[in-house]
């Protein structure tokens, strides 16, 4: 009997290592600005300079899901402070150059982005609950 317990405990302990939780990068201008895998408004913020929005260049979040299910779509949605959303990108990759950035920050100081995943099959996402994961903070200076 402990043989088996000890068997179990064993398995789960592997499975559990095994998970792979779901990361994220933020890129602008070709430089990583935060890495994360793990949601918190606090720790997940990044700086840009309204200066730097001047010149030619993107901003890029790569999302990596590691729990994919088939039949189901993310997307990826930047929001005001207020809870407007400005701009939302079907994928695991949302891109949005500085140009359309800065016109998007103009008389905002912090914008939010944030991942939502829903099913395909309408039937099945008229019963769904949605829930928003904040990836990050973007708080424009200067």
């Amino acid at each position: 009997m402990k043989n088996r317990f000890l068997i179990i405990a064993l398995l789960f302990s592997m499975l559990c290592v095994a998970q792979e939780e779901d990361s994220w990068q933020v890129t602008h201008n070709k430089t990583v600005l935060l890495k994360a895998s793990t949601e918190s408004e606090a720790k997940n913020t990044i700086t840009i300079k309204r200066s730097d929005l001047q010149k030619t260049g993107f901003l890029t979040l790569n999302y990596s899901d590691k729990t994919a299910q088939r039949g189901w779509e993310r997307s990826i949605i930047l929001y005001s402070k207020t809870d407007l959303a400005l701009n939302t990108q079907k994928g695991a990759t949302w891109k949005i150059s500085n140009a359309i950035l800065r016109l998007l920050s103009k008389n905002r100081n912090k914008l939010l982005l944030y991942t939502i995943a829903l099913p395909t099959d309408p039937a099945i996402r008229a019963r769904v609950r949605v829930r928003r994961v904040h990836l990050c903070t973007i708080e424009i200076r200067g």
